[in-house]
Formats: C-alpha cells, sequence, structure tokens
C-alpha cells in the first residue's frame, strides 16, 4: 500500500484498521495486517490471547505489556509476542501512538495451511 493510503487516523470506534486480511480478499490464511492508532492516555482494560504477533512503533512512546512483563515502548521499537501470551499497550505520550501489527489470526496459530498442487 503506498504511503499516502496507509489509514494514520481510525474512526473513532475503532482503533484498528486492517491492511491485509482474508476478509480484504488476499490469499492468506493465518495472518493479518493493520495499523492501531492508539489514543493519549489509553490503557487496554481486557488483555487477549491470539497466535504469534510482531508491533512495531510507528510513532508514541508508553507501554506494551506481555504476560506480566511491562515492556517501556517508542518509536522503532519492536515487541515480539510469542502465541498465546496475554498482551495489551499503555499510551502515556500526550499524542496518538500509532503501531503497526502483523498478527496470525485467532485460532490459526496450531493450523497449517493447505497448500494445493496442480494435479488436485
Amino acid at each position: 500500500m503506498p504511503r499516502d493510503q496507509v489509514p494514520w487516523e481510525t474512526p473513532a470506534d475503532n482503533q484498528t484498521v486492517t491492511l491485509i486480511a482474508p476478509e480484504l480478499g488476499f490469499d492468506i490464511h493465518t495472518l493479518q495486517l493493520s495499523v492501531r492508532v492508539v489514543p493519549p492516555g489509553y490503557t487496554d482494560d481486557t488483555f487477549h490471547r491470539h497466535g504469534e504477533a510482531v508491533h512495531y512503533y510507528l510513532s508514541g512512546h508508553g507501554d506494551q505489556i506481555v504476560g506480566e512483563e511491562s515492556i517501556a515502548v517508542e518509536t522503532g521499537d519492536l515487541v515480539f509476542i510469542p502465541a498465546g501470551t496475554a498482551h495489551g499497550i499503555k499510551n502515556s505520550a500526550d499524542g496518538p501512538m500509532r503501531v503497526l501489527v502483523a498478527e496470525q489470526l485467532p485460532g490459526t496459530y496450531l493450523q497449517r495451511p493447505v497448500i494445493k498442487s496442480d494435479s488436485d
């Protein structure tokens, strides 16, 4: 996606805009790529789990909670989240935090994609 088409702001009722996912017509079955815009002062009040994830911090600073650990993050940091690990984000900045998120979709991290050959 060209840089000028990346949705840097998200609708008021949602923090995440999906960029690549099966429901958008991509021939990909276990991965989703999205941009998350975390408002100033926001803290996840519910932690969630899914397959492996990578969070790359495009702007802002705060904390990435991974399991029992709180990791200070800022622009340019990359955090790996192991499959099945509870995690969340805290934005302690005065401005929005932007995070590029690549994650295995819930329920897919134990699955293997079916690869068909031309003879099938």
